[in-house]
This record gives C-alpha cells, sequence and structure tokens, in this order.
C-alpha cells in the first residue's frame, strides 16, 4: 500500500506544544522518509515557520504545504522561491490573520483546505466549507470564482506530484 503514498502529513513542529525536542526528532525522521521515498509533506508549523523552512532545505523535501499558514508575511517569498505552498482554510472567514496572510500571498501558493473535523471558535470546519474558501479567495484575488478554482486545481496537482 506505501506503493500508493503520495503525500506524508500533517507532520511538523509546534512551539506552543510540550517535548519540543520530541518533536523535532520525530519530524526529522518523517522528512528523512518523504525525502527517500520522494513524498510531498504536509506541515504544522505553527510558531516554527522558520525551523520548518530551514529542515526542509536541510533534508532537500521538494514538495510541501504550510497547512493553516499564519506566519510571517516575508517568509512567503521564501515559501514561493522554494516552490512550497501554503493552505487557506474556513478560518479566515473570522482570522484576521490568515486573511492578511491570503491578502498577502501570490495565488500560485495557494491550497485549499477543510481541517476537518475541527472546531475553531465555535465554528464547525467541514470539508464542503471548501467551497466557500475558493469563493473567498477569488474576491480577494479579484479574480472569477472558475479560475481561482482551476489554479488550485494546479497547485493541488504540482504539491502532489503529478
Amino acid at each position: 500500500m506505501a506503493e500508493k503514498v503520495r503525500c506524508l502529513g500533517e507532520i511538523g513542529l509546534d512551539k506552543r506544544r510540550p517535548n519540543y525536542r520530541k518533536q523535532l526528532e520525530f519530524f526529522r525522521y518523517m522528512l528523512s522518509i518523504a525525502r527517500d521515498l520522494d513524498l510531498s509533506v504536509n506541515l504544522h508549523s505553527l510558531d516554527s515557520w522558520n525551523e520548518v523552512l530551514d529542515l526542509l532545505d536541510r533534508y532537500e523535501i521538494e514538495r510541501a504545504n504550510f497547512h493553516w499558514y499564519t506566519g510571517p508575511i516575508d517568509l512567503l517569498e521564501k515559501i514561493e522561491e522554494r516552490g512550497y505552498f501554503i493552505s487557506i482554510n474556513p478560518s479566515v472567514s473570522m482570522q484576521r490573520r490568515h486573511m492578511e496572510v491570503l491578502r498577502a500571498a501570490p495565488v500560485e501558493i495557494l491550497l485549499t483546505e477543510s481541517d476537518a473535523p475541527y472546531v475553531y471558535r465555535g465554528m464547525e470546519l467541514r470539508p464542503e466549507m471548501v467551497k466557500e474558501v475558493v469563493g473567498i479567495i477569488a474576491r480577494e484575488k479579484s479574480i472569477k470564482y472558475e479560475e481561482a478554482e482551476s489554479i488550485i486545481h494546479e497547485n493541488a496537482v504540482k504539491f502532489i506530484g503529478g
């Protein structure tokens, strides 16, 4: 079954959680697997965005997505330079920082996600909400819904390595 796997994730580091050293140990192990098997990685990088990006370089990871990215705006350029992506989820409608990131990020690095099942500030995130996220992206980027949908689809194909 492992021969059919295209992406490893959600993996990463979270400085808001205990045992950062243990997280780092496991994350390095997962990155070595991703590198050796040429897998994309879906990343959890809360408050550890720079460290995660440095490790992606060190492990020569070719395809990565920073899940629910709320990190530094200036890091978006480095993410784009490496051909990586960030994902936007339904929280963008209520989380100011996520909206700031969306507005600053080029559409060429955007993916969508639901992060379901998860409840964020009383909002139950569900897969069908991704359509709303595409609409928000289209509005914020001043493009048609269909164009946003097409670009995001192309991004997803690049991310998975197809």
